[in-house]
């Protein structure tokens, strides 16, 4: 004998509206967002549309984030009018930056902890060493978010740069990427 395990008024799948897209939980666009997107639509998805919460974080973001915060650190000082920091305090700022994550880092296969550690007291010497560090001109602002309107009727775009300079012939709006290769320290 078969059982009715549902009630008759219940509607078959074959005649129930598809579900509704989750709705995206920002107004605005990033760099990180388009650059996730044309990486990998499915992650952009996971992690902008649906919000599933990553459970672990790359070693390479968190050492470029920490390398940030140490480069913050130095053009902070110079913006208030400080001498620039000497380069032990670059490397307390670079494991601060390091140490504040909460999800555990991901390594890839043949990278360490104390591999990052070697190559972040390698690069306050050269960024110090390099021209990028001082600058012609006027700081007038470090780590500024910016937000506006670039295409009428589509999301504003925000972003954060690291150093906006004033000269007398022009205003420089510089980002700064990091890479594994300490001479790959460039301005975009």
């Amino acid at each position: 004998m078969t059982a009715l395990l549902f009630e008759s008024d219940v509607e078959s799948p074959d005649t129930r509206a598809p579900p509704l897209p989750p709705t995206p939980s920002r107004d605005y666009l990033s760099y990180s967002a388009i650059r996730q997107y044309q990486t990998c639509a499915l992650r952009y998805y996971f992690r902008y549309i649906a919000r599933i919460p990553e459970t672990t974080i790359s070693a390479a973001f968190v050492f470029g984030g920490a390398i940030h915060r140490a480069i913050e650190r130095h053009f902070q000082n110079l913006l208030e009018g400080n001498a620039a920091p000497p380069q032990d305090e670059l490397f307390a700022e670079y494991r601060a930056g390091w140490n504040e994550h909460a999800l555990p880092i991901r390594f890839n296969k043949d990278d360490r902890a104390d591999s990052f550690d070697n190559l972040a007291k390698r690069m306050p010497k050269a960024f110090t060493q390099s021209d990028l560090a001082r600058p012609a001109g006027k700081i007038l602002a470090v780590e500024e978010t910016l937000r506006g309107a670039l295409i009428p009727g589509l999301p504003e775009v925000l972003g954060r740069v690291d150093l906006i300079l004033e000269t007398e012939q022009e205003l420089i709006v510089a980002d700064w990427k990091s890479a594994p290769d300490v001479s790959v320290l460039a301005q975009r």
